[in-house]
This record gives structure tokens, sequence and C-alpha cells, in this order.
């Protein structure tokens, strides 16, 4: 009997056994050493040969005929046979992914074959009955049948008497039709060595998934070095039909493609919804992913194959992607009527004369019918409740909202958004246009490669189809695209451009421009369109009315979530915010001087008042730019991974000055180490560390990477720039400089943005972002995201801030963390539609009170001069006095205000033109009461001269802040303390800042004092952990403060002076147990040793050798004849080494210390 611990024991029986309960049969093949698994089906071969001829073939060629016999009745055994030798044809010439991708496209498409057609016979019936009347599988693209000249029966008449047909290779619309087959240690002989993969499962005959197995205990890594990687080199024809890997050790299990490293491995939490319980285990993995269902929709509708410079890359669809896709894809069928919960987990096979057809039709101009493949959504129990995967409520979306798909950046959205085309193309019958809109060009470049990498597209037809003008994008939403991509800019009117319904709008990153006037626009040139939001952000406060666009959330994936799983790395923040010296005291006074000397008016103040508000000022000084020039490259050269990396600054200018600061500094430290390796005493070990730097040194690239302007080259002159040759580069470099970062094997590591490429922009091996320039929200966490991406080697990214936006990224983080309720309900707009016409109204009466009418210019053809001389007439009339040009501005505010709130509400289109009049005359308005805006140019130089004498000596902070790991702050107690009294928070920084002024003192002059210090950082972590409240901290805080106020006054209590304390402290903490004629003795050796070593310190004493032995010999004899006997001599030692350090550090000369600087 075998051994209960074992692997086939713990781990591979349980498996065997869950495949039974899920509805496959059970093959051994080689001698079952235990019992066998309940029920029936179970075959053993004692040959291990399951119906091959040899061992070296992996196809049960017996059953795939059966099957495909079965899958095509109609087709003669010829065509059988032909499509047997297609698939199980020799593909070793190839390489192992293209000639999984050829299979892949056999198993999925079918087989065309050549058959004879008999003279006197007709075309063959449907290939791929639908019931019984049967129609053709429809192509990869879900654009009609593949092949051309095929009619509707799915067959081609060719010339000589000849045929094509597509023989079904897997029956989609009824996985319970197929032929499920697990095998038990399936050997397969390859040209050195025959290896035997634990599990492998076979659909039809063909094996689509391999799974290798390791005891509790072994990482299930292993699995993957060990075995699955040799197999795929040995016996490379087992992994031409592979669908997926899987790799466990019964505790740990992931799964993965052919092509993937063990980085791209992935856990698999979750079985059918995204709010259920995270587990990792064998069995949540095999039910979520081998279940029949699930196992088909996986490989029909969640593979792909990409191309990219390193090669053929296989991407099969992560837990989050299917769940999330699969809701989306839920709420479509619900809103085109249809009910989407079709199948139970393991579904029998439809009764006779129906087939798995579901077919609906869809009363729409369009006549969109659901197809029966559309049946194949992942099973869930849920009904019309959340349902498998999103977060949708069982209240019907309104028209058009398909709702928000947030996942958070990095974690594969551009990827769910093929998998969910790909998806409704070949599974719901209709002629579907997907809309692909974002804001911004890189986005909208971004995705159009993603969509083409994959195949979704052609090149050809990607360019094609990418609007190059309002007119383009005109024609191709009146052609028949599969796919159009334009930026949302190209919606410049709200002319209607297509009312099919069968177009979905795919929109990434919801915010902004997405419901402003273009958005408006956009749904009016498509009103019957459906509406799904892509966002890599949550909707936090002020962008609710997202949700009223586009609908609730369909799917949430955070980034928490993304970090636990292992979609993305984790990010540390390390906060290196320069330290800013002050040398000039009466700096607001001189400022408030070159204010009354310039003489401003009133205007001039308020603009001046505001910009000095800004940070610009003080982030931009020269010394200041230098101080974090030269800490990137020491931060740049000092990190583990060496990963690209992205240095962000406030504008263009200060990203060039940035960018050749940086190249200064770093020209430097390459003379520095030179210098260094030609020192004769060098060790070997420093050698090869300074070796190493040099190589970084020499072969590091630089970019700037800024967004072209008008006048540009005139603008950076003034501030003493050449961009010239930037420009030329950005423009004329090959490779592009885009894909010159993102290849992770080009010299170009280091580049300075201010805005481009911070969203929108993946480098995977791009490993930590410099930020110097205030952000927040969703800006700030896509931008934290560049590096956050999975890359071989890159155990995480970090974000180094040098603009202190700590407070904002906090802030931003437990947004981050919010919005997962959905209690956000959609409000209903009809009310604000009510408001607005009201306001609307009583605005058109305002103006007609004073012989404005509204109506009567709006009927002049727009750009007349007679239209311009009415509005310069309705200015005349509506310009003075003060309160009558106050309340016209008042009806004007308050339009324009629900005008906004209702956009873009096909509801606004209504108003679109009063409001535009209204604005006009508005605007004509303030122009004509300042026809000079305010120039404060002058007196900004001159206050920028007074900052650069003023604020001199910046520094790096002694100590940088310890890393934070952004992924384990606990949300819910941020989102509590955002939500507190602006008042108790502002108390409480209050005292926080109070009291670490009063440590950071203290501990300068006692280290011994550090526990103090400890204390406090626990008590603010214990706040951030969400374990204290507010009231709770404040207390605890004042108590501390007291405390510390106590103990600074404890030198007195003690007839000590501040200094002669610390020697005490040193000589005592710790102590052993000192009787009060002991601690006397202390006391007194603490005093004659101070008196005495500030005696012996002289001028540099630090610097000259025998001044420092002195004061070491002093303090070792004074120790030694003062201190009682009870101090053993491994403390003596200690307390000797401790006093001369504190000497060391806190007496820099003879009568310089940091006691006379305190004082």
């Amino acid at each position: 009997m075998s051994h209960a611990y074992t692997e086939d024991q713990l781990v591979e029986q349980p498996a065997i056994g869950l495949f039974a309960e899920l509805g496959w049969a059970i093959a051994f093949g080689n001698p079952h050493p235990g019992p066998l698994p309940a029920g029936e089906g179970v075959i053993v071969d004692e040959l291990g040969l399951l119906g091959r001829e040899t061992k070296g073939e992996v196809v049960l060629v017996s059953r795939l005929r059966a099957a495909l016999e079965k899958l095509n009745p109609s087709l003669p055994p010829e065509a059988i046979t032909a499509a047997v030798d297609e698939l199980t044809r020799d593909r070793s010439a190839m390489s192992l992914p293209a000639a999984n991708r050829e299979i892949y496209t056999l198993i999925k498409d079918g087989v065309r074959v050549s058959i004879a057609q008999p003279e006197d016979s007709p075309s063959s019936p449907a290939l791929l009955p639908r019931g019984e009347g049967g129609a053709a599988v429809p192509s990869t693209s879900g654009r009609g049948i593949k092949g051309e000249g095929r009619g509707g029966d799915g067959s081609r008449r060719d010339s000589g008497g000849q045929r094509t047909e597509r023989v079904r290779v897997i029956d989609w619309e009824n996985p319970a039709a197929n032929d499920f087959l697990l095998v038990s240690q399936f050997s397969v002989t390859g040209a050195l060595y025959t290896c035997r993969p634990d599990l492998v499962g076979f659909v039809n005959g063909l094996p689509l998934v391999v799974i290798e197995l390791k005891k509790p205990g072994v990482p299930a890594r292993a699995a993957f070095d060990e075995n699955l990687t040799h197999y795929k080199a040995e016996i490379p024809q087992l992994f031409w039909f592979n669908a997926l890997l899987i790799a466990s050790n019964g505790t740990d299990s992931r799964v993965g493609s052919l092509t993937a490293d063990w980085g791209r491995f992935f856990e698999w939490k979750r079985i059918e919804r995204e709010d259920e319980a995270r587990r990792v285990s064998l069995e949540v993995m095999l039910r979520g992913t081998c279940d029949k269902v699930r196992l088909l929709d996986l490989a029909e509708n969640f593979t792909l194959f990409s191309e990219h410079k390193a090669g053929l890359v296989k991407i099969i669809g992560q837990n989050h992607q299917f769940l999330g896709v699969n809701a989306a894809f839920r709420r479509l069928l619900r809103m085109r009527g249809v009910d989407s919960d079709l199948r139970s987990p393991s579904p029998q096979p439809s009764p006779p004369g129906r087939g798995s057809s579901v077919a609906a039709r869809i009363g729409s101009p369009s006549g969109v019918e659901l197809s029966p493949q559309a049946a194949n959504v992942s099973p869930s129990p849920g009904g019309e409740g959340r349902g498998e995967g999103g977060p949708s409520t069982d209240i019907m979306p309104k028209p058009g909202q398909l709702g928000v798909f947030w996942q958070t950046q990095g974690s594969g959205k551009s990827y769910s958004m093929v998998f969910f085309a790909q998806k409704v193309l070949r599974k719901v019958a209709g002629n579907w246009t997907f809309v692909v809109v974002t804001d911004r060009v890189e986005l909208d470049d971004q995705i159009a490669k993603t969509f083409k990498a994959t195949g979704a597209v052609s090149e050809t037809e990607g360019d094609q189809c990418h609007a190059a003008s309002g007119a383009h994008l005109r024609e191709l939403l009146r052609g028949n695209h599969r796919y159009v991509f334009t930026l949302i800019h190209k919606f410049q009117s709200p002319e209607m451009l297509c009312d099919r319904r069968d177009v979905i709008v795919l929109t990434d990153e919801a915010h902004r421009s997405q419901y402003d006037t273009l958005a408006l626009n956009m749904r009016a040139a498509l009103p019957n369109a459906l509406f799904l939001a892509f966002t890599g952000t949550p909707l936090i406060a002020g962008e609710e009315r997202t949700k009223d666009v586009f609908g609730d959330y369909v799917s949430i994936y955070d980034f928490q979530q993304s970090v636990e799983d292992g979609a993305t790395v984790p990010l540390f923040y390390e906060n290196r915010t320069p330290e800013l010296q002050l040398v000039n005291p009466d700096l607001n006074e001189d400022i408030y001087n070159l204010i009354e000397a310039a003489e401003l008016d009133p205007e001039q103040e308020a603009k001046l008042e505001r910009e000095l508000s800004k940070q610009y000022h003080i982030l931009t000084r020269d010394d200041r730019l230098e101080t974090v020039a030269q800490d990137i490259v020491r931060h740049f050269l000092g990190r583990g991974f060496v990963g690209k990396a992205m240095v962000v600054s406030i504008d263009k200018a200060t990203a060039l000055k940035m960018h050749d600061k940086v190249r200064k500094h770093w020209a430097a430290e390459r003379q520095r180490v030179q210098t260094e390796l030609g020192r004769y005493d060098l060790v070997a070990d420093q050698k090869d560390v300074l070796l190493d730097r040099l190589r970084v040194l020499d072969t590091t690239d630089m970019a700037l990477i800024v967004s072209p302007g008008q006048n540009e080259i005139q603008q950076m002159q003034k501030h003493g720039l050449d961009i010239v040759p930037h420009r030329q580069r950005m423009n004329d470099s090959q490779p592009p400089l885009d894909e010159k970062f993102k290849d992770p094997e080009d010299p170009l590591r280091l580049v300075f943005l201010c805005a481009m490429w911070l969203t929108g922009f993946d480098a995977p091996s791009c490993s930590t972002v410099y930020l110097d320039k205030p952000m927040r929200n969703h800006t700030l966490m896509q931008t934290i995201a560049r590096a956050n991406r999975v890359f071989p080697g890159k155990h995480s990214g970090m974000i180094v801030d040098y603009a202190n936006v700590f407070a904002s990224l906090e802030k931003a983080l437990a947004i981050y963390g919010a919005g997962k309720d959905g209690k956000n309900p959609v409000k209903d707009k009809a009310k604000l539609v009510a408001d607005l016409r009201k306001a609307v109204d009583a605005a058109t009466a305002f103006c007609a009170t004073r012989q404005v009418i509204l109506p009567a210019i709006e009927q002049l053809t727009a750009g007349s001069l007679e239209r311009l001389q009415r509005i310069d007439d309705a200015v005349n009339a509506l310009i003075s006095p003060d309160p009558l040009r106050r309340e016209f501005f008042g009806h004007e505010r308050l339009v324009g205000t629900l005008y906004g709130a209702v956009k873009p509400d096909p509801a606004a289109l209504e108003f679109a033109g009063r409001v535009g009049t209204l604005t006009a005359i508005a605007d004509a308005v303030r122009a004509k009461l300042n026809p000079n805006p305010a120039d404060i140019t002058e007196v900004m130089g001159d206050i920028g001269k007074l900052l650069d004498a003023s604020i001199t000596g910046v520094d790096m902070p002694a100590k940088p802040a310890p890393l934070m790991d952004l992924s384990k702050i606990d949300f819910e107690a941020l989102r509590s303390r955002f939500k507190e009294s602006k008042h108790k928070n502002t108390d409480l920084e209050i005292l926080k800042a109070a009291i670490r002024a009063q440590l950071e003192k203290m501990i300068r002059l006692n280290k011994t004092r550090i526990d103090f210090q400890e204390t406090f950082e626990e008590l603010i972590e214990s706040y951030n952990a969400g374990s204290r409240n507010i009231e709770d901290l404040f207390n605890e805080l004042l108590a501390l403060s007291r405390t510390l106020n106590e103990e600074q006054q404890r030198h007195v209590r003690e007839h000590f002076s501040e200094e002669e304390l610390v020697v005490f402290d040193i000589l005592t903490r710790p102590a052993p147990k000192l009787s009060t004629p002991e601690r006397d003795e202390v006391k007194k050796v603490a005093r004659e040793l101070l008196a005495r070593l500030k005696q012996l310190l002289v001028l540099d004493w630090r610097q000259k050798s025998t001044s420092r032995s002195q004061v070491k010999l002093t303090i070792e004899d004074m120790l030694e004849a003062g201190l009682p006997q009870v101090y053993s001599a491994d403390l003596f030692k200690q307390k000797c080494s401790a006093v001369f350090e504190h000497f060391y550090e806190s007496y820099q000369e003879k009568d310089a210390s940091v006691f006379t600087t305190a004082a």
C-alpha cells in the first residue's frame, strides 16, 4: 500500500477525484497503485498506449475520429480522415508557439478539407448544425464565415468537381457534447527521453491541458522549473495542442500559457464571482479552469497570440479578466433581452431535435440575433443577481449603459478590451462594430497597437480604421468595419453618424472629456450605441457623473487585489523631498516691498497672489534642481534591480533643465569612478563594484520626451535652453524612442517627462518613477502605475518623491480603495433637465427685458456679420449698470452649471444653441471689461531673483524617510480619516509636527532618547492601520508631549547640565542594577569625564589621529577608574565605544557642538 503522504496520495489522487466529479472520464497510463476512483468510465491501460500505436504519439486518434464523426454527421469518411491527418501532421520544423497557434486556429474555427463533389449532388447541408437546420461556425474575427466564396451552408464549391468543407473539431456551443478524458501518468517518448506528465486533459482526443504536481512542502515552482520546462524541450509535440499549463503543490497553484515564464504564471483565486472569498488552492484552480464550460470558454474566448520583437507570445486570460469580461458580456446579453444564465456547471445534452440552440431574435432595426455560441457563458448560479464576475445590480441598466470596467493600471486592461470585443464578435450574431475612444494620442496609439499585435485587426485594417479627421470618422462609422479607433476630439458636432444598435463604444479612461461637450456630440452621433467605460482608476468625488453616463461598475479589480494576485508588482514609496534652507529671514518683507514698488492694480495683485500660492516657484529654483539631479544620479546607480526609470518634472522647461543637470552630474560621477579605479590600494571587491557602476555609467542613454508646441524653440531660449536637438531626436529616432524605452535590451534607460507617457504607456522593465511634480487623484495613480508592471527579475516598483506629494498620494490611495460597494446610485437626470429648462427660460426672459432677443440671434446665419453685430448690440445692452450686469452673469452661470451637469445626456442637445449664445455674449462682456489681461511678468521675474537669493543650501534629508509599501496601506482606515472634520485633522497635524520637531531636537542632543521616537512612530502607525481613532491618537499624543516636556527637564532633577545628562544616559542605558551609591559613582564619572574631554578637544581634532587616540585613551582610563565593579568587561568596552562615538558625532570642534548650536 502506498504511503499516505506521497505526492500521489496527497495531491494527485484528490485532483483525479475532482476531475471525475466535474464529469471527466479517467484513465491511467500505468498500473494504478491504489483503489480506483468511484464512478464509471475509469480506464486502466497496462501498456500506457491508450489506443496509440507508439508512445511518441500525443493525440488519441481513435477518440479524435469518433468525436469528429459525431460532430460532423453529414461529412463523408474521407473528410474526417483529411481533418485527422491535418491535425496530427508533423510540425517539428516550426517553433513551438507557431505550431500551437496554427493548431489553435484549426481547433477553434474548424479544419478546411477538400472532398469530391458528385456531379449531380447539391452542396452538402450545414456542416456545423444549429439544432437541425444548421449554420456554419463564425470565424475567429466574428465577421461572417471564414473562407471566400462560401455559401450559407458552410461549404464552398471549387473547380474540378471538388468542394471545400470545414470540419468542426470541438462543439463550443454545447461542452457536454465533447469527449473529456483525464489521463494520469501519460508517457510520451521524445528524441532522447521518455517523459511522464502527472495529468493530461484531453478534449476529443487532443491534449489541451497539462498538469504537473508536487507534494506540499516542495515549491510549486519546482513543477515548472524541473518538469514543465523539461517537457517542452524534450516532447514539444505534446504542447502543439496545449491550451493551458498548471503547476501545483496542492496549496500553491499557478496556471500559465506555454510561452509564459514562471513570473507570468498566475493564481486562480475565485471561481464564479469577483466578490467571493479569495482562496489559493488546487480545488479552486481546477474548478475555475477545468470545469467543462469554463475550460472551453478560456480556450475559445480568452486566448490570444501577440507578435513582439522577442517572438510570438501566447496570452491567456487571468482570473480577474475572465470574471470581469464575462460580467460585461452577461450585462450585454441582459440588455439585449437574453437570459445569460443559460448553462449549469455540468450541462446535459440538449433534447433531440433542439441541439444547443438558444437563438433569440432581438427586436431592432439591425435585426441582431444571438447565436447559439452566446450560450457559452461560464456558469454562475447567480441568476439575475450579480452573476459571474461583476458587481452589477439587479436593476436593468439604462439604455446604452454597459457599465464601468475598473481594473487597475498594469493588470492587462487593454487585453480585457480585446477579450470582450472578440467574444462578442464570435458569440453574438450581428454586424458588430466597436468604436474604441480615447482622449490622448498616446493612449490611442497604444490601444491600436494592442489590437494589431493580437491579430484582432490586421496592420492594414488597423491603419485604415484609425480616424484621421472628423470627416474620416464619419466615413468609417457609415461603413462596415469591425473596429474604429478614434480620439474623442473627432466628435466636433452633434451630427448623427450611425443609428445602428449593434455598435459598442469602448472608452479608455472614462474621466474628464468622456462626459464633456465632445462626449455629448459622440452620444448624438451614435444614439443607439452601447457604452462601456474601461478605467484603471476608480471613480472619485467629482467624477460620479461617469456613472451617470456609463452606468454602475460591471467589474472591479483594484490596486491591492492586483498586487496580491501577482498581476502587478508591489510599489514602494520613498520620500526624498529636499530640505530648503531659508537664509533671508526678511523674505516676506522683501516680497511685499517688491509688490509695492511695482504699483500693481487690484487685478494684477489678485493674479500675483494666485501665482505665489503655487509651488512652482519653489520647485523650479535652480539650486533645488541641482540637488535633485545629483540625488537622482546617486539613487539610480544605487538600485538593486537596474530597470528603466522616468523623471517627471513640472513642465517642459524644467524637464529639459533636469535632463541637462542629470547629464552633468552623471559625467562627474563617471569621472569620480574612473579616478577611484586608478587607486593602487583598491581591493578586488571594491574594484568589481566600481567596474559594474562604470559599465552602467558608460552604457546608459537618456532622452527628453515632451510634446511639441508652438514657439517652443523661442520659449526655451528665454530660459537659456536649446530644445532643437531633442526635438530632432524625438522626431527622427529609429527605432522610435518609445520602442527603445520598452526594449529591455536597449540602453535608453532614463527619460525625462512632464506629461507624455504618463498614461497609456507600458514599459514592463521600468522600475522607478522619480516624481518632481505636484499631482493628485487618478493622474497621480496612473503615473505611479508606470512602475508596477511585471517583468522578470523585478520584485517591485519604486516611487521616489521629490515634490512631497505624499499627502496627495495618501488621499488618492484612500480613494483608490473606495467605491467597491457601488453605493452611488445612478441619478435620474429628469429633474436636472427640468431645472435647466427653467434656468434657460429665465435667462431668455431677462435678456428680452433689455431688448436682447436670443431666439432671433440664433436664427441668423452662423459666421455672418449680422450675427456679430447683434452680439455686439447685446453686449451694449447688458454691460451696465453694474447690478444689471451682475444679474445677467448670474443667469449665465446658472445655465452653464446645469448644462454641464446634464451633459453628455442627449437631452442637453435641446439647449446647446441657447447656451452657446448666452456664453458668447457673457464672454464678450468680460472681454470689454478686461481688454488687457493682467501682466505680472516683470514683478514675477523680480520675485524669482529674490527667491534665488533667499532660498539656498538645498540639501537632501540626512536620513530619507523609510520605504513604504503602498499595497500594505489600510485603505479603510485612510478613508475614515479623510471623512473626519477638518478642524480635528488640522489640530492633529499641528500637534504631530510640534512633537516631531521636539523629538528631532531631543534626539539630536541625546540619542538614547530614540525610544520616544519609536513610541511616536508606533502611535502614528497604529492610527494609519485603523486601530486608533483620531480622538484617541490626539489624546495619546498630548500625553506623549507632556512626557517629552518632563524628559527635557530631567537634567535639572538629576542635578546635571544637558551635556552631562547625555554621558550619564550612555553609561546607564543599559546598565547593570545599580545601588544608590553606585549610581552616584556613575554620576560623578560622567561629570568628570565630560569636563576632561572638553579640555582635550583641539581644532580639527576629528581629523587628527593623535587627538582621536588621546580622547579614546582618556575615556578608557577614566571609566576604568570610575565605573563601579558591577560593569562587566564586555559592557565596559561597549560603554567606552559609545562615549567615543557620542563625542565624535556631537563635538565637531573645540568650541562647537550640537549643544552650542541648539542653544
